[in-house]
Formats: C-alpha cells, structure tokens, sequence
C-alpha cells in the first residue's frame, strides 16, 4: 500500500471510529432527553427539567463557560462566581497574562478589566442522539487597543451521554498571534522569582460546587491528591461524593499537544470550598508565540459515576490519545 493510500485507510477508519463511537453513545442514551436553545445559551435537559450541562454565551458575559455541568439525575458540579474567586465560571478557559496584562479576571473594585475576551461566529450544532458540536471563534483584546493580539478558533464535541450517565467534552483549541508576538505567562511558581504557593495556573479550569466532599485525586501515573500538583501527566482525576453518590471529573490531555503530557493544578483546601481542576501547560514556565504563528491545545473533560483509578484514567488517556485527527466542519476534530 503507498503512502497515499494508506494515508486515506487511516482516515476512513478516523471517521468511522468517530462515528461509531457517536452510534454506541446515542444506542445507550435514554430517551428522555431534549435540548434547549435561544441566542445565549445552549443545554442538554434531562429528567424532570434538569440542565445536564449548559454552555452559556451571552454578550453581556466576560468569558463563554459550561454551567451547571452534572450527571444526569444529580446536582451541578460546577460553581458559578463563587465569593472567593468571581472570576470563576464553572468549566470555562483563560489564559492568565498576554504580554503583561492580565485575562484571567477582572479588578474586583472596579469591575474593569486589563484584557478581554472577546467571541463571535457562535454555531451550535445539536443531534437527536443527544451530542453536539460547538464553535466560536474569539480574540484576546487589551484594554487599551481595540485590536486583538490572540485569536482563538475553538471547537467542543459533545458526546451523548451513556448508560450510567458519563460523557465527555472534547475541546480543540487553536490559537494565532495577530499581529504581534504574544507571551504567555502566569503567576511564578515556588523557586522562581516572586514565585508562591498559588502560582502557575492557566488553561481549562473546573471549579467545583462547594457541596462537593470527600475529594480525591489521582494521575494516571499515580500520583495522589497534592502529589499530582504541578506533575506532568497523561491525565488526571478529581472525583468526591455528593447526595450520597460518588462522581468524577477527569482530564486528558491529547499526545499531540506541544510539551505533552501538561502539568495539572490541582487546588484542594480541606477547609475551604475551593476545589479547582485545570491544565496548566503554562505551569513551569511561559511561551512566546511569533505574529501569524499558531499553536493547537486538544483536550477531553469527562464526567462519570464514581472513582477513578490510576488504571482507569491511564486506559482512557490511551484511548483518547489514539484517536486520529480528521478535518472537519470549521476546523479539526
């Protein structure tokens, strides 16, 4: 078989392992699912009117986030601009400084902020099997230049979800600099000038709901709860209990990445509501990105019953891992 060929067998078996994989998940899904929709906002309902997840978009928003995020028939596990940190919006990305100014929040005295970001060209592509397909595109706007520095062209696949209510996001983000260099930076780690305890998060955050307890976490080399902070893994997952029930969040992170496996930040305050889950491929050191240049971040969130252990969270990054890239509808999935 020539190059040529073999390059169209792997890509037939790309689309038909994607599409199989969307077959098995809408095979398995209950019937008593329906979606909800108007300009801002886009949901999955569940029994009884419950949101199984919600991805929110409004113009009036600072950032579009996934809020409530639950498994079917249980409460939300995200939280929403929690007092502590209002610049958390359940399950949402951010970059923390571009060129020096800060995306991650806003002045909390006055509301304003340094940079901005910005969306647009929203398409939200629902099925009846109860998956989805959203895109957007969005620019990284400072305060002072209406011009943007950072475009995104972001893309999240939904899977429907399965017999025991678990599914995932698949989230592929491409970045480009505009017409400048951009750096990207965070708060110093410990060991570094000015660095702290707290240091080193940006990227794709889930911020618990506080009635989350009991939390665990694990990578898929092992490493536990703090252990995992800042280690470089395949994936990680922060699971608790709630309403009697244990239930996780797991991330991947896709082989293809630049620097892959990402360090995780894994934020756990026994004593606190704050419990926070994000990649952190900024966490040791920054990036510098040439004007017209672009860099790709895929990674897979995904919801489930129970806990994960090591194994598991390993067998599933390999799974994601192993899945070949295809051109797509307005970008690659």
């Amino acid at each position: 078989m020539n190059r040529i060929a073999a390059q169209t067998a792997l890509t037939a078996l790309g689309i038909l392992a994607w599409a199989a994989e969307g077959l098995a998940a809408g095979e398995k899904a209950p019937a008593d699912f329906s979606w909800r929709q108007d300009k801002a906002s886009v949901a999955l309902i569940g029994a009884n009117g419950q949101v199984v997840w919600q991805l929110n978009y409004a113009e009036a928003e600072r950032k579009p986030y996934f809020h409530p995020v639950a498994l079917p028939g249980s409460a939300p596990l995200t939280w929403l601009t929690p007092p502590d940190h209002p610049w958390h919006y359940g399950m949402w990305f951010a970059w923390k400084y571009l060129n020096g100014k800060i995306y991650w929040e806003f002045d909390p005295k006055t509301g304003k902020e340094e940079g901005s970001t910005k969306w647009s060209n929203v398409k939200v592509t629902t099925r009846p099997d109860h998956s989805a397909r959203l895109e957007m595109d969005l620019d990284y706007v400072p305060a002072e230049n209406p011009k943007p520095i950072l475009r995104e062209k972001r893309i999240v696949e939904i899977s429907a979800p399965a017999a025991d209510g678990s599914y995932h996001f698949d989230w592929i983000q491409t970045f480009t600099a505009a017409e400048v260099k951009v750096e990207f930076e965070r708060t110093p780690i410990p060991g570094q000038l000015n660095g702290v305890g707290w240091g080193g998060y940006a990227g794709l955050n889930f911020r618990f709901a506080k009635e989350l307890k009991d939390w665990k976490v694990v990578n898929a080399d092992n490493a536990k709860d703090m252990e995992a902070h800042g280690k470089k893994s395949a994936g990680c997952d922060f699971s608790g209990s709630m309403d009697g029930k244990e239930v996780g969040v797991a991330m991947l992170d896709h082989p293809q990445n630049s620097g892959a496996p990402t360090p995780w930040y894994v934020a756990m305050q026994p004593n606190t509501p704050m419990a926070c889950l994000l990649t952190a491929p900024l966490f040791h050191k920054g990036r510098t990105l040439e004007a017209g240049k672009s860099f790709t971040l895929k990674n897979r969130v995904a919801i489930h019953p129970g806990r994960w252990s090591a194994e598991r969270l390993k067998k599933e990054c390999e799974g994601y891992g192993a899945i070949i890239t295809i051109p797509g509808p307005g970008g690659t999935r």
